[in-house]
């Protein structure tokens, strides 16, 4: 229909060259490689590019991804080529004999059990190392004495993915408020009392001092706040009367106007360390955002105004560039599913400042740190 027709002009008005129109083809000349996203999830790029498509007038589309090619000399080894040329945890090499956008998916599977009580810790080092669930010696042992001794039965799939995830180097923060045993004695505090002791060392300081404490928000929310003071801010004028008078409901649209707001200073950090190590750019992008949405989801809400970003990385072994100590680790073999320390800095470095433009918040601080030693244990 008519509104059809203009959606697709819209996109190919949205798609094409500004300057080289004709440019723009539905199909493409052959290619040797050709690699994009994984098609059984929406990129936050495609998110982007549907938004700013309907906002043009392409009503009605779901994804929009991007996509690229390489054309491969025949001296070239195609099947290592295009393993270098992408992501493999967010990408993949498009062949042309998948669907792209209509993905027939399989109903989920029965939850099923792992045979730990028969098989013991020899069984359950088998289903780590096929299903790649990342437990170290400790873990592994733990878990097979928690299940075999402490609850008496066999553990599900879906359980041993769970504490795989949890247990991961993502999310394993409540690692820091564990028992803390080094050379065989266990420490009166926890990593994290450890760190909540300084609060509480600058709080008895500043009582000491008859000064006021300065923190109003720790350990407590998605971020910490700091006292701040009063300021002369711009605020929404259907606001600035609710505020001024308790009956005047609405908040509907209305200009803004100057009014005097006491505003704390809001600090919080984000660790991505795997999903950098194992995906930079989009890691980092994940990264800036959940740092975002702890900001604004402190209180009652906070605004964004600027990101730091540091990287700390192994040794980058740079070619042509030799960096003094970086000796000990050159023969030593790398992962084969993390990004080298170099590409972390560049891709990672990209990403996050590639999420801060999108949102409208400039990173405007950062540093980064190499450094790699052999592990002779």
């Amino acid at each position: 229909g008519d509104d059809a027709n203009e959606a697709a002009s819209a996109l190919r008005w949205l798609l094409a060259e500004t300057f080289a129109p004709q440019d723009l083809r539905a199909s493409s000349p052959s290619c040797t490689v050709e690699v994009g996203p994984r098609p059984a999830f929406a990129s936050a790029w495609s998110s982007t590019a549907v938004l700013v498509a309907e906002a043009c007038g392409a009503k009605g589309l779901q994804r929009v991804e991007r996509s690229r090619r390489y054309f491969i000399t025949p001296a070239v080894d195609v099947k290592k080529a295009s393993e270098a040329l992408h992501d493999r945890m967010t990408e993949c090499v498009y062949d042309g004999t998948a669907p792209f956008f209509d993905l027939k998916t399989e109903p989920p599977s029965k939850i099923g059990t792992m045979n730990l009580i028969e098989g013991g810790v020899e069984a359950l080092k088998k289903v780590n190392s096929e299903r790649g669930l990342g437990f170290d010696a400790f873990d592994v042992a733990y878990y097979a004495q928690l299940f075999a001794e402490k609850l008496g039965r066999d553990p599900t799939d879906v359980e041993l993915y769970d504490m795989s995830q949890s247990n991961s180097e993502h999310s394993r923060h409540w690692f820091f408020s564990g028992r803390q045993v080094v050379d065989g004695v266990e420490k009166d505090q926890s990593l994290f009392r450890l760190v909540k002791a300084t609060l509480t060392k600058a709080r008895e300081k500043a009582q000491a001092m008859g000064r006021e404490d300065s923190s109003v928000v720790a350990f407590s929310d998605n971020s910490s706040v700091i006292k701040g003071g009063s300021c002369r801010v711009l605020v929404p004028e259907d606001a600035a009367k609710a505020d001024e008078d308790s009956t005047h409901v609405g908040y509907g649209a209305s200009p803004l106007v100057e009014r005097t707001r006491t505003l704390h200073a809001l600090l919080t950090a984000e660790t991505h360390n795997f999903p950098c190590a194992v995906a930079p750019f989009p890691g980092a992008e994940t990264g800036a955002g959940g740092r975002l949405r702890d900001v604004q989801a402190t209180g009652r809400g906070a605004h964004a105004c600027a990101g730091v970003a540091g990287y700390c990385v192994g040794n980058l072994h740079l070619p042509d560039h030799k960096i003094a100590g970086e000796e000990c680790t050159s023969s030593l073999p790398y992962p084969g599913h993390l990004a080298t320390p170099s590409t972390i800095l560049k891709d990672a470095s990209d990403g996050a400042s590639d999420y801060g433009n999108k949102f409208g918040e400039p990173l405007v601080l950062g540093y980064c740190r190499s450094l790699g030693l052999p592990d002779d244990g």
